[in-house]
């Protein structure tokens, strides 16, 4: 017999106490876990989610059970069932402490279960954004790698399963670079905002990125009041404070210098950088934390000088933006990145800075100061969204967080800090007891011939360099084929060449060649399928595996158009792989049942490749289900739970795919991408 003390060995946090009921010699060999719980009145467990199953028995007292959003109130004599990953947290509502025996062990099988089911999808519209661009140049490769083109697959994929969802972007207007470029090129800041902003939506639009909603806030006077009044809101809720710092001056312009003012080495990696973030590290800092800090323009050395500003502590959110964290999608460097920064306490960040070009900061001693760009970015999100709501609700005017609905955030890593720290503090100062429902998809840098795209070096290549030589639907392809998602990539004008003569020319050989026997031995007409083999079989099950694969990818869950691209890849493979082993019946017998069969399922694995391929390739996609024979639009089919089979006597005609060409002459011409 061992007869111990019950809270010799407890863990105690926040008057909630916790003691394993197993003998600490036994725990390991037992297949579940007993932990005896009290929670005092008032008090609240952590909210978790794991892999194990767990049920609490509640012994006394009573509370409240929030479960995936679901309040519940339990008391003595319940008993609760959780499955795997699903958030549970308890919370004592009475007067008297609240006893529990929590019972946790691991099921395998349900846990894959869960975790594969772990998706969402709602009825609620999803708002999704790919980074407002600054209009100071055009759009390089580098930025349509990433958000855009992440943004624009997901959105098609999303409508098509028939979710609402809307695509939001805007022109950064009030950025500091675009008043830099004006300087550099001697013209005012909104005529540089105009002449970039109409050669961007050139661009997005001859890549076939489509937009919901595009906003140009420094031509819309509802935007700027409306930015002037969240900020007031902010700063009335005490969530901005007014302090002075140290800042670099440049007296021979007579004015503070920020951002790409400066250029030097950052304080956290040493790595290069300018004043406001490093894009290695994604670590935030000031002008003056930077390291041999120079004039980006003249190299001389800024002197330092007093400035009075507005700041938004973001310490006091660290808890918020913890849990909420917890409850987003994110992938681990943005989490870690959080950890590291909250770790050395999160700075205080500047939210106003001295500019004639920008939205005034409604505070009278501060009235020659314009309200940060970031700070500004954080509202525009709201905005856009304001503004679809108000379609179909005239009468809706207060700016708010969307009561329905789900925000997803596109963007590159040096942009992290911005989206994933900034501006849910900004939320939680504007409405300090909101729910952020938001989803983060970063991407890592996409390089050129080995090294960033740089504007300011002229090393870019831009869409329209491309699009002389290749369609805009093999050139998103491509970017999806080597989207930099969890490490860095690179774009070469040879591999691309490569690529595009010899994946596409595979695709279109097969395409081809299938055209041409439903035309020599059925007329041009889909057979209808006949007696099946066991190959026949198992080829028409992979179908179904590959679609349930592949679009696992377009889901926010496991977004990656990377592996999207190349699964779809590995399904053309299949299916030339099967077009070869099934070649060799006696064509003489038009009839012969396994023949037929073989052709119908070879036209259904087309029909496929032209759903899975339609958020890259949308053109090329509608082309190909048309020429198949479809008559139903491909949109307004929706996306299939389960392979489109070929409808019998469908007229097939995929010998005009012009959509998806063989490059020879015009892209071996290397001057053409020089």
């Amino acid at each position: 017999m061992e007869i111990i003390s019950l809270f010799e060995h407890s863990t105690s946090l926040q008057d909630i106490k916790m003691v394993d009921l197993l003998p600490r010699n036994q725990a390991d060999d037992t297949p579940f876990n007993v932990c005896y719980m009290l929670v005092a009145p008032n008090q609240k467990t952590k909210e978790h989610r794991h892999d194990e199953r767990e049920s609490f028995l509640i012994l006394s007292g009573e509370g409240n059970i929030d479960s995936e959003s679901n309040l519940q109130k339990v008391k003595a004599g319940d008993l609760i069932h959780f499955d795997p990953f699903e958030s549970h947290s308890l919370v004592n509502t009475g007067v008297e402490t609240l006893s529990f025996l929590t019972i946790y062990w691991r099921d395998y099988k349900s846990a894959f279960q869960s975790a594969a089911k772990h998706k969402t999808r709602s009825d609620e519209p999803i708002y999704i954004t790919s980074g407002p661009p600054t209009p100071n140049g055009n759009l390089h490769l580098g930025h349509l790698s990433g958000p855009f083109l992440g943004a624009d697959a997901y959105t098609r994929y999303m409508k098509m399963s028939g979710q609402e969802a809307y695509n939001i972007s805007w022109s950064d207007d009030f950025q500091t670079g675009v008043f830099d470029k004006s300087e550099q090129l001697g013209l005012l800041p909104q005529e540089v905002a105009d002449r970039f902003t109409e050669e961007i939506q050139q661009t997005l639009k001859a890549m076939n990125i489509l937009v919901d909603m595009y906003l140009r806030p420094s031509l819309s006077k509802e935007y700027q009041e409306g930015l002037a009044e969240f900020f007031d809101r902010c700063w009335q809720n005490g969530a901005i404070i007014q302090k002075s710092s140290t800042e670099f001056f440049d007296p021979l312009e007579n004015r503070f210098l920020q951002e790409s003012d400066i250029k030097g080495f950052c304080p956290n990696c040493l790595e290069h950088c300018t004043g406001n973030l490093c894009e290695e590290c994604g670590h935030p800092h000031s002008c003056v934390e930077v390291v041999d800090a120079l004039l980006s323009r003249s190299n001389a050395k800024p002197i330092k000088k007093e400035l009075e500003r507005l700041y938004l502590p973001l310490k006091n959110f660290a808890d918020q933006l913890k849990n909420h964290h917890d409850h987003s999608l994110m992938r681990s460097r943005l989490r870690g990145l959080f950890d590291q920064l909250n770790e050395n306490q999160l700075p205080d960040f500047p939210i106003t800075y001295p500019s004639c070009w920008g939205v005034p900061a409604p505070i009278k001693s501060l009235s020659k100061q314009a309200i940060s760009a970031w700070f500004e970015m954080a509202f525009a999100f709201l905005f856009s969204i304001k503004k679809l709501e108000k379609q179909n609700d005239p009468n809706f005017k207060t700016i708010s967080f969307p009561k329905k609905g789900r925000i997803v955030h596109f963007f590159g890593f040096d942009n992290s800090f911005y989206y994933t720290v900034l501006f849910p503090s900004i939320y939680f100062s504007a409405f300090p007891n909101q729910t952020l429902k938001i989803d983060y998809v970063c991407n890592e840098f996409y390089l050129l011939n080995g090294s960033k795209f740089s504007t300011s070096r002229q090393h870019v290549m831009s869409g329209e360099e491309l699009l002389e030589v290749a369609s805009s639907d093999e050139i998103r392809f491509y970017l999806a084929y080597t989207r930099p998602e969890i490490n860095r990539t690179n774009f070469t004008k040879e591999a691309f060449c490569q690529f595009i003569e010899t994946e596409f020319g595979r695709w279109k050989q097969w395409l081809l060649d299938l055209d041409s026997r439903i035309k020599k031995f059925f007329g041009g007409n889909v057979p209808e399928a006949g007696l099946w083999t066991n190959e026949q079989k198992i080829f028409f099950s992979s179908l179904e595996d590959s679609l349930r694969r592949i679009s696992k990818f377009y889901e926010v869950e496991s977004f990656s158009l990377e592996k999207a691209s190349q699964s779809i890849c590995h399904f053309v493979d299949e299916c030339i792989y099967f077009s070869e082993g099934e070649k060799h019946w006696p064509l003489s017998i038009q009839s012969h049942p396994q023949f037929r069969t073989s052709i119908a399922l070879e036209v259904t694995a087309a029909n496929l490749l032209a759903i899975l391929v339609y958020p890259l390739m949308p053109l090329f996609s509608a082309n190909l289900w048309k020429q198949l024979g479809n008559r139903k639009d491909l949109q307004t089919m929706g996306w299939p739970q389960t392979p489109p089979f070929a409808a019998p006597n469908s007229q097939v005609n995929l010998a005009d795919l012009s959509i998806l060409r063989v490059l020879h002459e015009p892209i071996r011409n290397q001057r053409n991408l020089s």
